[in-house]
């Protein structure tokens, strides 16, 4: 046993130290933990609109009224259906930290990156018809964790075009007597219509495929 417990020191852990520490790998840690608080959080509240004891839901309605569940799973929603959102701002911060880049600039065009490559259609069917109609809006099917994985994707993507970008110096640089917050925003520019040009192409040429979109892949 001590023999083996040798082998595995010797010649895996300096590969998992390597992996574990890989600054993909790490934002992708990061990003993800950063949403436990929220899920726990929705959670309280789910559990507390469908306590498992007899009598619960009629005791709630005689209180509340017959719609109290509604308003109860209004945390809920906030927080299960946006958690792609948030995988993304989390991803993209840490790895924008990572590279001492500008973190929140970078934030805010990956989230825009994300709306870019998610598809602002839902279907609606009216109550007491059979026809399904395609309205504008935002589906948060796509937002929840269900897009997850193109969230750390599109986080991923972003943080590194941005990078190049601005190790190339490609950047707007406005003078010296010009407040940070501006300075940092004429910065990110240039940047920011890149990543948002190249992933609105990369929208463009999957719409003309069978996935149709980026949540379709896989």
């Amino acid at each position: 046993m001590n023999k083996l417990s040798s082998f595995l020191e010797q010649k895996f852990m300096p590969t998992a130290v390597k992996i574990g520490n890989q600054r993909h790998l790490q934002a992708i840690r990061d990003g993800i933990v950063l949403t436990i608080p929220l899920i726990i959080i929705g959670s309280l509240f789910l559990i507390i609109a469908y306590f498992p004891i007899p009598g619960y839901d009629s005791f709630m309605k005689n209180v509340f009224g017959p719609n109290w569940q509604t308003s109860l799973l209004m945390p809920v929603g906030v927080t299960f259906d946006l958690l792609a959102v948030f995988v993304v701002v989390g991803v993209s911060y840490r790895l924008a930290e990572h590279y001492k880049l500008d973190a929140l600039s970078v934030v805010v065009t990956s989230v825009a990156a994300f709306m870019l490559v998610t598809p602002y259609e839902i279907s609606f069917t009216p109550e007491g018809t059979d026809q399904v109609y395609q309205v504008r809006g935002i589906p948060l099917d796509l937002t929840s964790s269900k897009g997850m994985f193109v969230a750390i994707i599109v986080a991923i993507i972003t943080t590194e075009i941005y990078r190049y970008i601005v190790k190339k110096n490609i950047i707007i640089k406005m003078p010296a007597g010009v407040p940070p917050a501006v300075a940092k925003s004429f910065a990110s520019l240039i940047p920011g219509f890149i990543v948002l040009l190249i992933l609105w192409m990369l929208s463009l040429l999957l719409k003309a495929t069978p996935f149709e979109n980026m949540h379709n892949i896989g």
